[in-house]
């Protein structure tokens, strides 16, 4: 079977409808799995939970900005370590849709599949142990780790054949360690490039081979949308999430 892996759209409608088209011109995709963080730093929440949503065939689960916009849509504690982006936080949890909240709501952080005999784990990034069912302000997600030795060191106390995992953003990787598999896609939607960034998977029960793929998208038309908007703190976004300096 062949996978696709998804993560990091934050909110970049742009960046999802140009990789999804690729996607479905592959007749080999079966699913799609999101690895969180559809939502936060991007401007249209409500678009592309709409094409999340509608799709029988992606599978998503939740990240830490989709959380944190969960958490101020419900007006409960919001993590101090995103100060700079709470008020950004807080303009799109007055705009999203109701019907998505719930919706989102009902997503869990990670998900284990077997996949042709595969222990497949889909999550967004490694969770403390013991901090598994925390709330998302008490920062229940570990410090990224930078190399590959770090991440594998990280995630080996999570079992499964593959592990897909996001919230990294750059650059995304794809590992074989101790007979198991490990792949980060990258940031769909959040880059310094004018490139959105997606994985495949092919599993069978002998073999698991993993490829990075580029969609080259409109990134100025994403970047020009934040002024036009007035959304607070878009200068710190551009700057410092897409490496705009001139909006």
């Amino acid at each position: 079977m062949r996978i696709a892996l998804i993560s990091d759209i934050h909110g970049n409608k742009f960046a999802l409808d140009e990789v999804l088209k690729v996607i479905d011109t592959d007749p080999l995709i079966e699913r799609i799995y999101c690895l969180g963080d559809m939502v936060g730093l991007g401007l249209f929440s409500n678009e592309v939970l709409q094409t999340i949503f509608s799709r029988d065939d992606i599978y998503p689960i939740l990240g830490n900005h989709d959380e944190l916009v969960m958490a101020m849509a419900k007006g409960e504690d919001h993590t101090p370590d995103h100060h700079m982006v709470i008020d950004h936080h807080r303009y799109l949890a007055e705009r999203l849709d109701k019907r998505f909240l719930e919706r989102m709501e009902s997503l869990p952080r990670s998900l284990r599949v077997n996949i042709e005999g595969r222990d497949t784990l889909f999550l967004h990034y490694h969770l403390e142990k013991g901090m598994e069912n925390e709330h998302i302000s008490k920062r229940p997600y570990s410090p990224l780790a930078l190399d590959t030795a770090s991440t594998v060191k990280l995630f080996s106390d999570c079992a499964g054949d593959l592990i897909a995992y996001g919230h990294r953003h750059y650059p995304p990787s794809v590992e074989h360690t101790d007979g198991r598999l490990l792949v980060d896609p990258g940031s769909l939607g959040i880059s310094t490039r004018n490139f959105a960034t997606y994985a495949t998977v092919d599993i069978t029960a002998g073999t698991m081979e993993a490829r990075i793929l580029e969609v080259e998208y409109s990134r100025k038309e994403f970047a020009e949308s934040y002024p036009k908007a007035g959304i607070p703190g878009y200068e710190f976004i551009l700057s410092s999430f897409l490496g705009m300096d001139d909006y």
